[in-house]
């Protein structure tokens, strides 16, 4: 029998040596899945030259077939591998809570779009800085709402386009925020959470 030319990242490992460039899911979430959930785990082997680029990381979705009683999980492969391929579609995987870095959340878990845009001041990406204000509102011309996010009141000197989820990634309690019905956001003083309240008044 072949040697296993791969192993699974530990996810927690990672996260603990870079929290906020390295994002997972809350523990709660990767203890918790069941049969049909869909995870990202990250698949090592040695590195070899793909599209001459050095490749050493393949992450891949892995669909939760079972949930064994010691918590950990069987899954099948559910994509093609375009670096790793000595492993197809469907392929059996083996896992843990610890190996997952990223659940697909379907809209309705969520109660948003996690694909969704949002403008951002560009301090909060370049910089790490969570949002201290935003709100939902409709740009001229537009045809729909998009969130936006600030540090402070002052127009930003430049904006980002951004997705919901790769906010939430980094600030998860902004989750309540996009799955309210809008309005106006402001971020609790020295408290990752945020609340609801009245924009300021111009002039």
């Amino acid at each position: 029998m072949a040697a296993q030319i791969w192993s699974l990242a530990n996810a927690e490992s990672k996260h603990a040596a870079a929290p906020r460039s390295f994002f997972i899911p809350p523990r709660e979430h990767r203890e918790s899945l069941t049969v049909g959930s869909t995870v990202k785990l990250l698949f090592e082997f040695s590195a070899r030259r793909v599209d001459g680029v050095l490749r050493d990381g393949e992450r891949m979705w892995v669909e939760v077939v079972d949930v064994q009683p010691d918590g950990s999980y069987g899954g099948r492969l559910v994509n093609h591998p375009h670096v790793l391929t000595e492993l197809g579609y469907g392929e059996p995987v083996r896992f843990s809570a610890s190996h997952v870095i990223a659940i697909e959340y379907s809209v309705a878990e969520l109660g948003y779009d996690p694909n969704a845009p949002a403008a951002v001041d560009a301090r909060i990406v370049a910089d790490d800085h969570p949002p201290n204000y935003l709100v939902r509102a409709q740009p001229p011309g537009a045809n729909q709402e998009l969130w936006f996010a600030g540090i402070d009141h002052e127009p930003p000197e430049q904006q980002r386009m951004i997705t919901l989820a790769a906010l939430t990634d980094r600030w998860p309690e902004l989750t309540v925020v996009f799955s309210s019905s809008g309005g106006y956001w402001e971020r609790v003083p020295e408290q990752p959470s945020y609340r609801p309240a009245t924009p300021p008044i111009d002039g």
